[in-house]
């Protein structure tokens, strides 16, 4: 037997007198701390850790050479991927042209039709969204798809010799509920303007309110007196502007150096110069009555008179208008607004006691028909009597 034994090139103990053993003396150093040196970086494939935070992917990746317990290098930021909703199957899109990560659409047939509105129109009127909103209707139980309000109200102008009057109802309507019943709706532009209002209370409140700072800057600006067709020009142009989604029927009434001027605008932004007009739901009745008796150069108080008239019919004609009637008289002199000339709808009281004895309605059938109750508790209270 030989003297000890080496290691072999293979990583196990060898005798020394075996066929691949080796004396001490000729076996090569012992190997040092140092490691060997990595392969080429084109053979080694980076580790990456996926963490997912929500919607982001962070990747970081190990180094082929760092130690095993260093800190793993921050990879760049993976594209960050923003729904997108108006793409009729709801992919989202990336930042950076990145992959789509596609999304199942749903099951629901309700949220199916949802996903089928039609949000670019191409061309014409497209009915897909009524068709849509039909179907939810019918299919979704208690569902109530949005609809426009019917808004009532009777305005009504005529230019008489002088001048111009504007006259208007009290009334303001919540859908089929009287909300106010003295309401103001001839609204000042300037002191030798005034408009009347019919439709969304507040458009017509918060537009009227817009053109007075307007004309007053202007006039500011300008150093005159607003004209007539300086507010009709801006109130058309910003009324267009918003394709009707504000709901206020103008009738705009002035008198500037060019005489007396009446202009009635509609929501989407169309305007007609007139001698007398009627807006409002009540506009058939009052227009009706201004087109038999307005006649040109009329006095003032034959324009007082149908003025009052032509909204009382309004009143009683519609039910969106009613109480009192307003008017306002524009002249060279000044405007003078009068509250409540005519109160065309008074409430009457009963005049007696509607109290019928018994009997005196006759009874011509009676039945009868027993109901099974079963007692399910019974509780007795005391009462203490002094």
């Amino acid at each position: 037997m030989g003297v000890g034994g080496g290691l072999g090139w293979g990583g196990k103990f060898a005798p020394a007198d075996s066929p691949g053993g080796l004396p001490a003396a000729l076996l090569p150093p012992p190997p040092t701390s140092t490691p060997a040196p990595p392969p080429p970086a084109a053979k080694v494939k980076a580790k990456a850790e996926i963490t997912r935070k929500g919607s982001l992917q962070v990747i970081c990746a190990q180094s082929p050479g760092s130690p095993a317990g260093s800190r793993p290098r921050r990879a760049p930021r993976a594209p960050v991927c923003l729904p997108n909703l108006f793409s009729p199957a709801l992919r989202p899109t990336c930042r950076d042209r990145g992959s789509l990560l596609p999304r199942a659409p749903p099951q629901d047939p309700a949220a199916q039709a949802m996903l089928q509105a039609d949000w670019n129109p191409q061309g014409g009127f497209s009915f897909k969204n009524c068709q849509r909103n039909a179907f939810l209707e019918s299919s979704l139980k208690g569902l109530r798809v949005p609809h426009a309000r019917k808004t009532g109200t009777t305005i009504a102008g005529l230019v008489f010799q002088d001048g111009v009057i504007l006259g208007a109802d009290t009334r303001a309507t919540n859908d089929s509920v009287v909300a106010d019943k003295n309401c103001e709706k001839i609204h000042f532009i300037a002191p030798n303007i005034y408009c009347c209002g019919a439709g969304v209370a507040a458009d017509a409140e918060m537009t009227t309110q817009m053109m007075a700072s307007n004309m007053e800057l202007h006039a500011l600006s300008t150093g005159r007196k607003p004209r007539v067709v300086t507010v009709t020009r801006m109130l058309r142009q910003m009324l267009f502007r918003y394709q009707g989604h504000i709901g206020a029927s103008l009738i705009v009434g002035g008198v500037d150096i060019t005489g007396p001027l009446l202009y009635s605008v509609h929501p989407h932004g169309s305007y007609s110069r007139l001698l007398f007009t009627a807006l409002g739901s009540g506009q058939e009745a009052a227009i009706s009555v201004l087109e038999d008796r307005f006649k040109p150069n009329m006095t003032l108080e034959e324009g007082q008179q149908l003025i009052v008239e032509a909204v009382t019919a309004g009143i009683l004609d519609d039910l969106g208008s009613g109480s009192n009637v307003d008017m306002c008289v524009i002249t060279q002199a000044g405007a003078k607004i009068q509250r409540a000339v005519s109160t065309p709808a008074v409430i009457s009281k009963r005049q007696g006691k509607y109290r019928y004895p018994k009997g005196t309605t006759a009874v011509m059938k009676e039945t009868v028909t027993p109901l099974a109750l079963e007692m399910i508790e019974e509780t007795v209270q005391t009462m203490e009597v002094e």
